[in-house]
């Protein structure tokens, strides 16, 4: 236990010594001198549990009596105290000797409440045989400044609409002016997560003071629910669904079936949007694509500005020249166990590149051969839909994608690959469940006459999927087909035949071809890039022409040409088409060739 000496000579006790008795097994003396001027009380305290005892003996107090001289009072401050402000008064402790003698003290500045430094005077009067005195302590008290607070005081979490959405905050003092930033965008009003900075304003008490909320505000994208699709066009094998487009949406998806509760579509959609992956060189390598390991041969993931990609990232492919360099190759290296319905991508040629082609080509027996499931040109700057469906493809199965045409001046981009499952017995029709749209028609093929289809589409924005639209149906025609071969083209190319803009007189993209012309070449009428126009390049090193130009396997080519146009045009049979491939001349001796192509819906 603990035994300590006190006195008191006024309010306050004064501890005089304190001493612990563990392990003190004998009497043991302890002195102290206080020199405390009278009158004064005197007690022991004893600390420690019932348990614990002590004993104490010959206990004396021996009196203070002041000496028969005079002598000088004396003062000196306990420390130097530096505290932090908090609009309280603030003083220092002093020791005096004769202790009990009476002292005052004076602050320079007075008062000490606010940041700064203090000066104490201490005045001790003289009295009796002591003789007083006046003790001047520079900086015996420093306040510094105080740090303020801020609360955040509540996340905001709600959905898009327009408007900026911002938090509330809680500062003290209240009475320091502040503001607050937010990142990445100032006032939040887009989708996305914000960080809120406050930046506090301090003054002579309160330091300038700043801290960051992370995801103060979150945005989440609120799409509508689209109002039930419509038909626009209904065949035997197929009809074109059409919907009203809804803001901020980026894509949609459609589902078609033949059960009005949608039954299971057997899978879910593998997609490679690339924004997982990292390859930043053409060379042969590995990477990791949404938990698949793909082979990526002259082609690497871009992020420049001339790659054409819907987000941060997509693949550009470049070489076609197997003999001195290598074939632009993207393929898995495992396979999916989902089987193949339908296939999806977006391609679009890099930067000001030549147009390009390409073919993409399913494998089941793990890449030993491949199966094409279809061209397509690369022809556009911006992201163009690639779609196949009806594959019916099941167990396993594998992807990739091939150049196959161009050099590395003539590269292009894929992104948003999209592998949809299969399942025999599903109520999904083949390549219809989830089915990536970009516009807002869709034409829905390999359908049985006289069958009744459920389809409904969703919006896709940046904040991801939306609510699915009420149900519609359909049910095909029987009999003979309606519709005259030009208007059957148009309703697979997606568009209505019964719009103004698809006329047979019209030239709805521009390209300065009529609606019509673009059916003989079975080029896209509403894609300016898709026109049949021959692209050719001369080499008089190797003294040969070659040219290019998009090529359909439903029509058949012939070329027009002549050295000498005032002495007519020969034909030559070039046959059905195949796209990506060039053709190539020797230069004629006269220096001068003119030619032409010419698109036939029949072989002649």
């Amino acid at each position: 236990m603990s035994l300590i000496a006190q006195y008191r000579k006024g309010a306050d006790w004064i501890t005089l010594s304190s001493n612990n008795t563990t392990g003190v097994a004998n009497l043991a003396t302890n002195r102290v001198t206080a020199n405390v001027l009278g009158p004064v009380e005197f007690r022991i305290l004893c600390e420690g549990t019932k348990d614990y005892r002590a004993s104490l003996d010959d206990i004396v107090i021996s009196s203070f009596m002041l000496p028969e001289e005079e002598m000088d009072a004396q003062c000196a401050v306990s420390g130097a105290t530096e505290v932090e402000y908090n609009g309280q008064l603030r003083t220092n402790d002093f020791i005096v000797y004769p202790e009990g003698i009476p002292y005052s003290v004076a602050y320079t500045p007075p008062a000490p409440r606010n940041a700064g430094s203090y000066t104490a005077t201490v005045t001790i009067p003289s009295t009796n045989q002591i003789t007083g005195g006046v003790f001047v302590f520079s900086n015996s008290l420093v306040i510094t400044k105080a740090t303020p607070s801020c609360a955040l005081n509540a996340v905001v979490q709600t959905n898009y609409d327009g408007t900026a959405h911002t938090n509330g905050f809680t500062v003290t003092p209240s009475e320091l002016m502040w503001s607050v930033a937010y990142s990445p965008e100032n006032p939040p009003v887009n989708v996305g997560s914000y960080d809120a900075t406050v930046t506090i304003v301090g003054n002579s008490n309160w330091f300038d003071h700043e801290i960051t909320f992370d995801g103060a505000v979150v945005i989440a994208d609120s799409l509508p629910v689209p109002p039930q699709p419509r038909v626009s066009l209904t065949n035997n094998n197929n009809f074109t669904v059409t919907w009203a487009g809804i803001p901020n949406a980026v894509s949609y998806r459609l589902d078609v079936s033949t059960s009005a509760t949608f039954g299971s579509a057997g899978g879910t959609v593998y997609t490679v949007d690339f924004e997982d992956g990292t390859k930043t060189s053409f060379a042969e390598a590995d990477v990791t694509l949404n938990g698949k390991s793909w082979k990526l041969t002259e082609a690497l993931i871009g992020t420049l500005a001339g790659d054409r990609r819907n987000g941060t990232k997509a693949a550009r492919v470049r070489y076609n020249d197997p003999e001195y360099y290598g074939t632009g190759i993207m393929a898995m290296n495992e396979d999916l166990a989902t089987g193949l319905s339908a296939v999806s991508l977006l391609h679009g040629k890099y930067g000001d590149d030549p147009n390009t082609a390409g073919r993409v080509d399913y494998s089941t027996n793990g890449g030993t051969s491949w199966v094409s499931v279809g061209t397509f040109d690369a022809t556009a700057t911006n992201l163009t839909l690639f779609s196949v469906t009806n594959l019916n493809v099941a167990g396993n199965v594998r992807l990739r994608v091939v150049k196959t045409s161009g050099n590395d001046k003539a590269r292009f981009n894929v992104d948003d690959i999209q592998i949809y499952p299969y399942t025999p017995g599903s109520s999904f029709v083949a390549g219809y469940s989830n089915r990536a749209v970009m516009t807002t028609s869709q034409v829905v093929t390999g359908l049985q006459a006289g069958v009744t289809y459920y389809f409904r589409v969703a919006a896709i924005s940046t904040g991801g999927l939306g609510g699915y639209s009420p149900v519609a149906s359909v049910t095909t025609r029987t009999g003979e087909p309606s519709g005259t071969p030009f208007e059957n083209w148009l309703i697979s190319r997606g568009h209505d035949p019964q719009s103004t803009d698809y006329s047979a007189e019209a030239d709805s993209d521009g390209d300065g071809m009529t609606t019509w012309q673009e059916y003989l070449a079975d080029t896209d009428p509403a894609n300016s890039n898709s026109v049949l126009r021959l692209n050719g390049t001369l080499s008089a090193a190797e003294g040969r022409l070659r040219w290019t130009f998009p090529q359909s396997t439903a029509r058949y080519y012939q070329v027009e040409y002549s050295t000498n146009l005032t002495q007519g045009l020969s034909v030559s049979n070039l046959g059905w088409g195949v796209p990506g491939r060039m053709l190539t001349n020797a230069l004629p001796s006269s220096g001068e060739w003119f030619w032409g192509i010419r698109s036939l819906l029949d072989a002649p």
